[in-house]
């Protein structure tokens, strides 16, 4: 039960001090020097100017799926004769989790339902640096009139709790660190501010997680998947041997 509970109450208690007047100016504060700090990386040098472009583009996202995708192959790979079904079930799962949430959390209910619409930095802040004001070899997303929460943020954090649950803390803290840097370029360009990702995208993912891994849920769902799989298997093994007969 502390699985279940623990992670809820601290998300809680997050929110109602994100929400409350009292504690808000510091969330503010926080958001507004980390922007400064992470903007002024992009001021005066084209060469990180063109780096956070590109690495923000769309064109990187093919990429940050590759890398995602080489966590489980290493895992399927790795894995005893026994467990490979389930490590494959386990993307499938992953992969239709990750979507779901993405769709049904991130889309409709964030910005509509919870009422969040939240212009980004380069919007509030007239003094921002426009990183589409110096590139224009590639588009470049640094405003967002719902910046609250973060798509590639709340990719890059579930991805990182899926890993923590189901291949432990080694291969979760690899996870971490390429979620940070996943995270970065929205940050830099001003198209989020930090609390988009702390607040918004880290409560969707360790809630959704939460209450997948620390009930039946997931387990279930993967190993229905892995029958799927076996019995897909078993019956093409069938159809094989008779062709060959």
């Amino acid at each position: 039960m502390k699985k279940l509970f623990i992670p809820l109450l601290i998300v809680c208690l997050v929110w109602i001090s994100w929400l409350s007047p009292y504690t808000r100016p510091l969330w503010d504060l926080l958001d507004q020097k980390a922007f400064n700090l992470l903007n002024a990386w992009i001021h005066k040098s084209p060469f990180w100017q063109n780096f956070w472009a590109f690495t923000g583009h769309r064109i990187m996202d093919y990429i940050h799926d590759l890398i995602m995708l080489l966590f489980f192959f290493f895992s399927i790979k790795w894995a005893s004769k026994e467990l490979k079904k389930r490590k494959v079930a386990e993307l499938i799962f992953s992969t239709l989790f990750i979507a779901l949430i993405i769709w049904f959390l991130n889309g409709p209910l964030a910005p509509d339902f919870l009422h969040f619409r939240r212009d980004s930095p380069t919007i509030v802040d007239k003094t921002a640096f426009r990183l589409s004001s110096v590139i224009d070899w590639i588009k470049v997303k640094d405003r967002s009139h719902k910046s609250f929460p973060g798509d590639h943020a709340t990719t890059a954090i579930l991805f990182t709790c899926l890993i923590f649950h189901l291949m432990g803390k080694r291969a979760g803290a690899i996870a971490t660190v390429y979620a940070i840097f996943f995270c970065l370029p929205r940050l830099i360009a001003g198209a989020h501010w930090l609390t988009d990702t702390l607040i918004g995208s880290a409560s969707i993912a360790i809630v959704a997680t939460t209450l997948a891994f620390a009930t039946p849920f997931a387990n279930r769902c993967i190993t229905a998947i892995e029958k799927k799989l076996g019995s897909q298997l078993q019956n093409k093994g069938i159809s094989m041997k008779r062709k060959n007969q």
